[in-house]
């Protein structure tokens, strides 16, 4: 957690946001120290309630229109500019489409494990995850150009997509509070992204992949 929170100010993060409110579960003295000196409104829950009500717990708390959900293990790898380029880019493009969310996961350097390699060079036999291609192809949308679209903004590509052809994560994702609590809060158990995945795949939300900004780092090595 420390390192996590340490790339989120040493590349100028905290400086965008205008709430910080973390969930600590079963925390410990180190963790609530950490949280206080980066400026975090600490939300301690004595017992585990996993990421889904972790996640209700911060949408049922957010004031602000936008909403960044982040979990402990992942770190912010990508400057100060880019970091500022690209979530504006993200509020762009949901102000233009609001049912929609970005993805932040980084396109090459998205850490381990990225599950979804299993589907590489057979995505037509998994469409409803075919926005991983993104992260091991250089242009998506030459490949799948009736599925995927390039949109520049600024001095970033994203991807756009519906949900029915990108899975849902809980990887690094910006959302419109509204629209989080709309889609999110029915489905915010222990484990958010089982219950979610049969229903989002038939929905047609718009899904940005971003170039990217957070790598994966495992916490148990």
């Amino acid at each position: 957690m420390a390192a996590t929170l340490v790339s989120y100010f040493e590349r100028g993060l905290l400086e965008l946001v205008d709430q910080r409110r973390i969930i600590l579960q079963e925390p410990n003295s180190d963790q609530v120290m950490w949280a206080n000196q980066f400026g975090f409104d600490a939300v301690i829950i004595d017992d585990n309630i996993g990421v889904g009500r972790a996640f209700g717990e911060l949408l049922n708390r957010c004031t602000t229109d936008f909403i960044l959900f982040l979990e402990e293990d992942w770190l912010l790898i990508e400057s100060r500019q880019a970091v500022e380029s690209q979530l504006a880019g993200g509020v762009e493009l949901l102000q233009a489409e609001p049912r929609g969310v970005v993805r932040y996961r980084h396109r090459w350097d998205y850490g381990e494990p990225l599950c979804s390699l299993q589907f590489r060079d057979k995505e037509e036999q998994h469409l409803t995850h075919l926005g991983e291609c993104v992260h091991w192809r250089e242009h998506p949308e030459k490949d799948f150009p009736d599925l995927i679209k390039k949109l520049s903004i600024g001095e970033n590509d994203f991807f756009r997509l519906s949900s029915r052809n990108s899975c849902y994560t809980n990887n690094p994702v910006l959302y419109r509070t509204d629209f989080a609590r709309e889609v999110l809060l029915p489905f915010c158990f222990d484990n958010l992204e089982t219950p979610m995945q049969p229903w989002w795949e038939q929905q047609d939300f718009a899904v940005f992949a971003a170039p990217g900004l957070f790598r994966h780092s495992r916490l148990d090595r």
